[in-house]
């Protein structure tokens, strides 16, 4: 009989396996990629909110009015003098129905 045959043989230490801890982290990294690529893309090809500078129909024409009133009561050039022609003057409206009213009391 052999010593060898006889002889309780020493258990080898199994060496870990990396392949549970790698699986289970490569899936991990995979699923938190893609939920940040999702992520990134919602945040990218989302519409800007409507900007607050738009005004509402009644500001506008608020806006407009007061820009009429100004024009009704004020004086501006229409067409400038030149050489041999005579300009043409917008004058307030109140100041023409005067001029109107005195030119048609002469008469």
């Amino acid at each position: 009989m052999s010593t060898d045959a006889a002889a309780p043989q020493a258990a080898k230490p199994e060496e870990a396996k990396p392949f549970p801890f790698l699986t289970i982290l490569g899936v991990l990294g995979g699923v938190l990629s893609a939920v940040f690529l999702v992520a990134f893309m919602l945040l990218y090809t989302r519409t800007a909110a409507p900007k607050s500078t738009e005004k509402s129909p009644e500001e506008k024409l608020l806006e407009l009015r007061k820009a009429e009133e100004a024009k009704l009561k004020s004086y501006e050039w229409i067409q400038k003098p030149e050489k041999d022609k005579a300009g043409v003057v917008r004058i307030p409206a109140d100041r023409a129905a005067e001029s109107l009213l005195q030119e048609e009391g002469k008469k």
